[in-house]
């Protein structure tokens, strides 16, 4: 495979080329893991889950080679909770990213000293996710 960018001179264009290589094929970790367990027991439901993500590697936004930066694997739990009222309604509370973890942050070289967390993360940089569901199913 080979990328392709034009630039003023041969150096950069090398930085430039492995960047891009390396978005194309280290910015997804070669690893990703997930353990679910649900519990139902009455009108009770439950869910727990727990989501690896493998280190990966990244050079955005710069793009070039002299900016690589690798990035750990990380751990997400999530969590539900349900209760069906009557049948045909259902309300849940849960979490997503229960802990509240972010990706390691961006060195000053890749996100400018303006963006903390690397836009290549597998899960996102938006921490916890809280959220409550009702289900009408017509039944």
């Amino acid at each position: 495979m080979s990328v392709k960018i034009l630039l003023q001179d041969d150096y950069h264009c090398k930085l430039a080329t492995h960047g891009g290589l390396l978005a194309i094929t280290k910015e997804r970790p070669a690893w990703r893991s997930t353990v679910t367990g649900q519990y139902k027991h009455g009108a009770w439901n439950g869910m727990a889950r727990y989501s690896y993500y493998g280190k990966y590697t990244s050079s955005l936004y710069s793009y070039s080679g002299s900016d690589v930066q690798n990035y750990r694997g990380k751990g997400l739990v999530d969590t539900e909770l349900g209760f069906a009222l009557m049948q045909g309604f259902k309300l849940s509370v849960g979490a997503r990213n229960i802990f509240d973890v972010y990706p390691d942050g961006m060195n000053e070289g890749n996100g400018f000293d303006i963006f903390p967390w690397p836009p290549a993360s597998p899960f996102g940089y938006n921490g916890r996710y809280l959220y409550t569901r009702v289900e009408l199913t017509g039944r």
